[in-house]
């Protein structure tokens, strides 16, 4: 802003001003001395007549006095504060230009034309005179900065705008500022920061310039423009600048930056897609955050959640911006209570990743909440294990996407079409090999006996993703070959569906319909190495996604919901199998596409690798039910090429082979066995009465042998190749997704002496005996009496009398709980809501139920007990002790842990500022039996001897809106090799927010990481009033949501990862309640307990817990009343009659929740009556 002081200014050649603000002009003659505040017409208060034209003025150091450069005269002192001005010659100097002095400095730097254009110092105690440097064009502007020891100066006609010159040598250093700055008037530095000059140039310019280091940093920026004959600018003591133009002296004064009310710190990073970042929101006071709404335009850049962590400061509210599904450039809007955006805050959202641990992901509502995983076994002993597991049968809708990254060379029209009907012949239509048809959609129909189809859901691309290959891929092999099916995934998709969202809006069908599609193949377009252009190969390994394993979940729609100022979009997640292939698989493999996108499609409906690991034992490599070579597989799982057929168990696993098509031979049972049976090849399907397509014999709960009859079929889609033909297979199955640690699910069954390798021809047997304990004799013996075209008959005899003590693992089918296990406490007693549910800070009993299905007593069998912390894979075990009792056959005996478990409640504080409550892990291990008095009689086998659970409840109380509730997971490593641990989410409820603070992470054998997990209810956000509605059947208050995190290593051994465990979170969602009054003494206890948003009393179960001091659990009593209407009273009497005054003691009331109120928690109270 220009305000207009003196108007009536003689032509002057340099202007000063005081620090007490007087004004002071250079004249051809001498100078004149304005006082402070003088405006319009105002005569001087001084004139001063010095002999010759006044070129340079600049308040003097000390005050009340300028230095001025008088031509013909040189640098001469003026002081004022005396009656009459005393001038002081300083410097005989003819042909001085300009000169300036710094705040505090004793030196002035003289600019000089004459007798040579130069640079010079003077002391202005000693008037000694220094020279800096010579050979300058003339300088008309000077600027001394004396803390980076350089001076700056304007010099006319110099090849440059300015000039840094270091004082000490005199070395110059041109800076160009890009012609932004005409001919120079005059330069000055605005403050004493020595970080800014001030720049009046010819033409009729007000210009600004950084300065850094005593060196002006391009460009210049124009202040004020269109000034009429400029001949000088100085800056203020109050910070405005004065402006001399022609005979009128303005100031100017910068308009003060307008503070928003609200400022919105979301950092200069993008978010990744469908990822989370917690955002800073600044107030001024003048509008509450409770007034505010946060969008994002458009409405596709994100949601907002408003909840506030339990933790949070309320003087320093956040958000919480889920981003979309799509890329782009965003903002994000924060409106006032009139819909006005009062704060604006641009961010983009990309799908490129690079960063040394996976990026944070949002899910918002039921995420793949369909059960991933059957039982791991138990059941009745009369039918087979392991039936419909991954059931999978009806047709499945499968889309071909063909990806290129923006450093792939494009792919022509021609060749593009070239290759999608490629795909389509590789994938669904067929590909004549040796007079056989083959496709992955003909062997699916073939194997599983007209059960299963896949279903053409669209064939398109190549899709071009708009960013290059590494930063999508940050871990590349020998090769080029990379593995990270996440990332590309992930982008892939989420152009899919900004293209789908575009096509929607022309009114066009989708590219691929994402709301109906089970599996997408992302066949992405390899690099071709050019070394001549730093080019190197690339190329994608096949990889896949597996129910109960790693898979993810997209955004594939979004429901918009129009607020009254806005509109907002609410993520449709999907759960949708991937898997990646290469185009040019053929060319670098001896297996064809079709082959290993049929094995890759495999792992999409549940089946994992059965190809042996590094890490795996001997015995589980010479067991191998294959090995790597064509013709030597016997499933598809283990080697595709020449197509072998899944064996009968993995068939079973899928819902192919029937459970009536099983004899299942349960000798803790069924007794001794000795009999003949006949197999039906198992190719052909359902068998014939009489006979079966599979032999189960039950070893142990959840461990299983096979026999299964197979034949090789050269001339159809499958076993085209098989190790041998006309054969018996003896398999080994352990029940779960969880593989043991040494060996794969699936082996072939232990060699006898005749080493048959699982083959067996007619004539061949198979033999297991033990009879190192005569008392029980074992003995399994199965021989091959005859095989045809289409049977094979074979004899069965056993018998088997061993203890076999037992405890059910956890699975993802239990939410990573052990049905074996309970933790009990004096909250769970007293409320059924919170059974098995362990209490932080309180004592906690474990109880462990071991079952004997053997045929002989176990005496002596010993349970360890041990707790760590939260975690999905292996980590550091307390130990509990140990319980030892006798497990009678064909019972259940409860085992309890000697010491008590007291969770601690320790915050732990994240780098996101947000507190977290440890959960924890609960362990129960049978020591591997023999019985103690006949040593060689050992159990059946151990792999059943160990279970373990996660256990983690939290409360999100709703007021307006729900409290947002943080965990910390442990992670580690267990493989030998360095490897990526992916976390995959399973959601149930439509009204719960989830943020995991990373996708994966790297670790290294052996090492831990720690993953955030936020979780958070929806209800009471009052944008979701509408979204609530819709699902208001799921009563949400009577459905608690349960969150399974698996967790997967990929150390590259398997095309799936392995999955480790898994974590289980329940959340529930209750009106937030607190503890109002609560007074304990004289015997009896009393309080009032009320809703938070309304003061509303409640109703519902009490407990109070009373210690003799804080933290002193293991002490605990308690005692068990009733909230009614608000109020409650307890008697502590009972508790004083065990023996304890409790004068001194501390006593804690908790309320326990109802049906639609969230527990809550008094103050404690020390009870001194």
């Amino acid at each position: 802003m220009l305000t207009e002081t003196l108007t009536s200014l003689p032509l002057g050649r340099s202007l000063s001003v005081l620090a007490d603000g007087r004004i002071v002009v250079g004249t051809s003659g001498g100078i004149r001395v304005y006082p402070p505040g003088s405006t319009g017409s105002a005569a001087p208060t001084t004139v001063l007549a010095l002999g010759g034209r006044v070129r340079a003025l600049v308040p003097h150091p000390d005050g009340g006095a300028v230095l001025a450069g008088v031509v013909g005269r040189g640098l001469v002192s003026i002081a004022f504060d005396a009656p009459t001005p005393v001038v002081s010659d300083l410097v005989s100097a003819a042909g001085i230009t300009t000169i300036d002095v710094a705040q505090g400095s004793r030196a002035v730097v003289v600019g000089l034309g004459r007798p040579a254009a130069r640079v010079i110092d003077v002391d202005l105690d000693t008037a000694a005179v220094t020279p800096v440097t010579s050979g300058l064009a003339t300088p008309v502007g000077i600027a001394d900065d004396p803390a980076s020891g350089r001076i700056i100066v304007a010099a006319s006609s110099a090849s440059t705008d300015l000039l840094s010159i270091e004082r000490a040598t005199g070395i110059v250093t041109p800076v160009g500022l890009a012609g932004t700055v005409g001919s120079v008037t005059s330069i000055a530095f605005r403050s004493a920061a020595h970080d800014e000059l001030v720049v009046a140039d010819g033409a009729g310019r007000l210009l600004s310039v950084a300065v850094v280091g005593g060196v002006p940093v391009a460009p210049a920026t124009v202040v004020v423009d269109s000034l009429d004959r400029l001949w000088g600018a100085v800056p203020a003591a109050d910070g405005s600048v004065l402006i001399a133009e022609g005979s009128h002296l303005v100031r100017f004064v910068e308009q003060p930056v307008a503070v928003p009310p609200v400022k919105l710190v979301i950092g200069a990073d993008p978010l990744h897609v469908s990822s989370w970042r917690r955002i800073a929101v600044e107030l001024d006071g003048s509008i509450p955050f409770t007034d505010l709404t946060f969008v994002t335009d458009p409405p596709a850049g994100g949601l907002v959640s408003p909840s506030q962590d339990a933790s949070d400061d309320p003087s320093k509210p956040s958000i919480l911006l889920a981003s979309g599904g799509i890329t782009g450039d965003f903002a994000l809007l924060a409106l006032d209570p009139i819909g006005q955006a009062v704060a604006k805050e641009p961010f983009t959202v990309t799908d490129a990743w690079t960063g040394t641990q996976g990026p944070p992901v949002a899910y918002f509502g039921a995420v793949n909440d369909q059960q991933p995983d059957g039982t791991w076994g138990g059941g009745d002993p009369f039918v087979p294990q392991n039936i419909d597991v991954h059931k999978t049968v009806g047709t499945r809708n499968v889309a071909v996407v063909v990806v290129e990254t923006s450093d792939c060379p494009a792919l022509g029209a021609a060749d593009a079409a070239t290759l999608r009907a490629t795909l389509d012949a590789e994938v669904f239509t067929g590909t004549v090999e040796s007079g056989v048809t083959e496709s992955a959609r003909a062997y699916f129909q073939r194997v599983s006996y007209g059960a299963y189809d896949i279903a053409n859901a669209g064939i398109v691309g190549p899709v071009r993703l708009p960013s290059p290959w590494t930063s999508y891929a940050t871990t590349v092999g020998g090769s080029g070959d990379t593995s990270d099916l996440g990332t590309f995934s992930q982008a892939a998709i989420a152009e899919v569906y900004r293209q789908n969202r575009d096509l929607a809006a022309a009114g066009q069908p989708p590219l691929v319909d994402l709301t109906t599609v089970d599996s997408v193949i992302i066949v992405v377009r390899s690099i071709a190495a050019d070394p001549a252009n730093g080019i190197v190969e690339r190329f994608h390994w096949p990889f896949a996604s597996r129910p109960g394993g790693f898979q993810k979940s997209f955004q594939v729609d979004a429901t918009a919901i129009q607020l009254l100022f806005a509109q907002i979009e609410i993520p449709v997640m999907r759960t949708i199998q991937v898997l990646s292939m290469p185009d040019d698989w053929a060319a670098r493999d001896v297996r064809e596409f079709r082959e290993t996108v049929t094995h890759e499609l495999t792992h999409n409906i549940g089946l994992p690798d059965e190809y042996a690991r590094t890490a795996d034992s001997v015995d589980a490599h010479d067991r191998e039910v294959g090995d790597n070579t064509v013709g030597q597989s016997w499933t598809l799982m283990n080697f595709e090429q020449e197509f072998p057929e899944p064996t009968a168990v993995e068939k079973m696993l899928l819902g192919w082979v029937r459970p009536e098509w099983v004899r299942a031979l349960s000798f803790a049972t069924l007794g001794p066995i000795d009999e003949d049976i006949e197999l039906h090849a198992l190719e052909l399907g359902a068998p014939p009465a009489g006979r079966v397509s599979a032999v189960e014999i039950r070893k142990g709960d959840g461990t299983n042998a096979y026999f299964e009859y197979r034949r090789e079929q050269s001339a159809i889609e499958s076993d085209q190749d098989l190790p041998a033909t006309n054969t018996v297979l003896g398999t080994e199955f352990i029940s779960g997704d969880v593989a043991p640690a040494t060996r794969r699910n699936l082996l072939l069954i232990a060699d006898d002496s005749d080493n048959d390798d699982g083959e067996f021809q007619q004539g061949d047997d198979y033999r297991e005996t033990d009879t190192t304990s005569p008392e029980y004799p074992n003995d399994l013996k199965m021989t091959v009496l005859q095989t045809a075209a289409d049977f094979a008959r074979i004899h069965i005899v056993y018998g088997d009398q061993k203890p076999d003590p037992q405890i059910r693992p956890w699975a993802a089918s239990t939410n990573w709980q052990s049905q074996d296990i309970e933790v009990k406490n004096s909250r769970s007693a007293a409320n059924a809501a919170f059974r098995n549910v362990p209490w932080a800070g309180h004592p906690n009993s474990i109880e462990a139920t071991v079952r004997n299905p053997g045929d002989v007593d176990a005496t002596g069998v010993a349970v360890d007990f041990f707790w760590k912390d939260f975690t999905f894979s292996e980590g550091t075990e307390h130990f509990l002790g140990r319980d030892v009792r006798d497990v009678v056959h064909d019972t259940d005996v409860v085992f309890t842990a000697p010491s008590t478990w007291t969770p601690p409640v320790l915050p732990i504080l994240g780098n996101l500022g947000i507190t977290f409550t440890g959960h924890f892990c609960v362990v129960a291990r049978i020591a591997e039996y023999a019985d103690p008095v006949i040593p060689n009689l050992k159990e059946v086998t151990p792999a059943n001897n160990e279970a373990q659970s996660n256990y983690n409840v939290v409360i999100s109380s709703s007021a307006s809106p729900s409290t947002r509730e943080g965990q910390v997971l442990t992670v580690r490593n267990p493989q030998p090799k360095r490897a990526r641990i992916y976390t995959s989410v399973r959601q149930t409820s439509p009204f719960v927010r989830v943020y995991l603070g990373a996708e994966w992470v790297e670790l290294d054998p052996g090492e831990e990481a720690n993953i955030t997990i936020l979780t958070e209810s929806v209800i009471g956000d009052p944008n979701l009033r509408d979204y609530q509605k819709k699902f208001q059947e799921f009563e949400p208050y009577r459905h608690p949501s349960h969150l399974n995190i698996t967790g997967i290593a990929d150390s590259r051994e398997s095309c799936h990862g392995e999955v480790l465990g898994g974590a289980h979170i329940v959340t529930i969602s209750g009106r937030a309640t607190r503890v109002t009054e609560f007074f304990a003494g004289d015997g009896v206890a009393f309080g009032r307990v009320e809703t938070v948003d309304t003061g509303e009393p409640v109703d519902g179960p009490i407990l109070v817990t009373v210690v003799p001091e804080e933290g002193a659990a293991e002490k605990e009593v308690s005692v068990t009343g009733v909230v009614k209407n608000g109020s409650f009273r307890v008697s502590l009497r009972e508790l004083m009659e065990q023996g304890e005054r409790m004068l001194g003691w501390v006593a804690t009331a908790h309320y326990l929740g109802q049906v639609d109120k969230a527990p809550c928690t008094s103050d404690p109270f020390r009870i001194e009556s």
